[in-house]
């Protein structure tokens, strides 16, 4: 719960608590949720909180560059993140 108003949240949405947990458990999870439900917290709290212990790289895989970037822009400040798609130069992908 410290991790969770860390990244600025009270409480859990429906089905995200069971999916961290699981994330948490090592077991491959699927979470199928509405846009706007909150699946991102679902990676974010894991991602953090593996980052709290030792270094790690989360990597999160979509197909859309919108979402990509929405996500990133979205970040809570304790986290960080870079995308990798088509649009970015050679410069960028690099960097």
């Amino acid at each position: 719960m410290k991790a969770l108003k860390k990244l600025g949240f009270t409480s859990f949405r429906t089905g995200q608590q069971q999916a961290v947990m699981n994330i948490l458990s090592g077991l491959s999870t699927l979470l199928i949720l509405s846009t706007g439900s909150g699946k991102s917290l679902c990676y974010q709290l894991p991602a953090f909180m593996y980052a709290q212990r030792s270094p790690c790289i989360t990597l999160v895989i979509s197909p859309l560059v919108s979402l990509m970037e929405d996500q990133i822009e979205g970040l809570p400040g304790c986290l960080r993140g870079a995308r990798i798609h088509s649009h970015l130069t050679k410069t960028q992908r690099d960097r």
